[in-house]
């Protein structure tokens, strides 16, 4: 995201926002921008919240049967996720796709830029295909991802699907490879996979970039732990910078507790207390400092439902997610754009997911 302003308040979601948008929103965010100059969150959700006229699509429908590349490669877009276009042929958005990324099928002339979103694109929607549903897997249209996703990388285009693509065909190769008889004919695919040259140097230097950054981040935090760890003992969640976190006004400790949030501020209390001094008859909510910028943020509290109705305050957090089936078994989850509540939230979904994990349909 970018920097936020002074006065930055809770993320709000629009609330005329339709599925069809959001699906948009999600497509356009993954695939079209690479990973680590993603445009502002809060922005791109209210520039799209509302369903394009039918003009401008009819305009963008035009475009794109004139040949602009451009305008193709948005009306596939917007053909995927229902976006101003209800009605479409099947398989007419990744046709469309498959033209724009390997122009030479129809001798055109299409930017590199282009090309290379629609191989991001085609990765995504391959991606999504091979997770499938109930924790099955397809190995088949986990390789068209990678593959997809390998050619991106190659014209110089790393988008978070890109980096996904690359993330989870790592993960089942290390898991088919250690599993021995079981998955051997899953194994015919290997040679394939081992031909993403470009992939494995985009992964390879990501996993660099981690781990250089979460070393920066131990060194700071090992100066003053109690101020980049949420002190709820049940949590996990990490702070990058103190900003992003609540401390305990009252506390008399030589460190101050600090909180992600309110509930994990309320759900520690009793266990606190005794470290604290607070005044008789109140509670933890008067207790609370504002952020040390003096940031004030009004905590979003976890409830059923998308993790888009829980949107974060643009500061970034991590989280550990543990028990996966993959070399060290764990990895660690940052963002910028959930709430506390709702990282935690995909943490236990990735790890409640890794748990139903079924190769078998490999």
């Amino acid at each position: 995201m970018g920097a936020l302003p002074i006065d930055f308040d809770l993320l709000e979601m629009p609330t005329n926002m339709s599925s069809s948008a959001l699906a948009y929103v999600n497509i356009r965010m993954q695939t079209l921008h690479v990973h680590d100059e993603q445009p502002d969150f809060a922005k791109t959700l209210e520039k799209f919240s509302k369903e394009p006229s039918a003009s401008e699509t009819a305009d963008l429908k035009a475009g794109a049967e004139s040949g602009v590349p451009a305008d193709r490669l948005e009306y596939a877009v917007r053909m995927l996720s229902k976006y101003g276009i209800k009605h479409e042929i099947p398989g007419q958005a990744y046709a469309e796709l498959l033209l724009l990324a390997q122009p030479h099928l129809r001798q055109e002339q299409v930017p590199r830029s282009i090309q290379a979103r629609a191989f991001s694109v085609m990765s995504k929607i391959e991606l999504d295909s091979a997770n499938g549903k109930g924790g099955a897997l397809n190995i088949s249209d986990l390789l068209r991802a990678a593959q997809h996703a390998d050619n991106a990388a190659a014209l110089g285009f790393v988008s978070p699907a890109v980096l996904g693509a690359a993330m989870r065909a790592s993960d089942v190769r290390a898991q088919v490879r250690s599993s021995g008889p079981k998955f051997a004919h899953a194994l015919q695919h290997e040679p394939e996979f081992e031909k993403l040259e470009n992939l494995w140097e985009v992964l390879d230097k990501h996993r660099e970039d981690v781990a250089r950054q979460a070393k920066k981040q131990e060194k700071k935090v090992a100066k003053a732990p109690s101020s980049y760890r949420c002190a709820a003992p049940e949590c996990g969640i990490i702070a990058t910078k103190k900003v992003a976190f609540f401390r305990c006004s009252r506390c008399t400790a030589v460190e101050k507790a600090h909180y992600c949030s309110k509930d994990c501020q309320f759900a520690d209390w009793k266990r606190h207390k005794p470290m604290c001094r607070p005044p008789k008859n109140n509670t933890p909510q008067h207790e609370v400092e504002k952020p040390e910028t003096d940031i004030h943020v009004t905590p979003n509290p976890l409830s059923e439902g998308s993790l888009l109705d829980h949107p974060g305050d643009g500061r970034t957090r991590s989280v550990q997610v543990a028990d996966l089936p993959i070399p060290g078994g764990k990895i660690l989850l940052t963002n910028s754009t959930l709430s506390p509540g709702g990282l935690k939230s995909v943490r236990d979904e990735i790890e409640a997911l890794a748990k139903g994990l079924d190769l078998a349909s490999i």
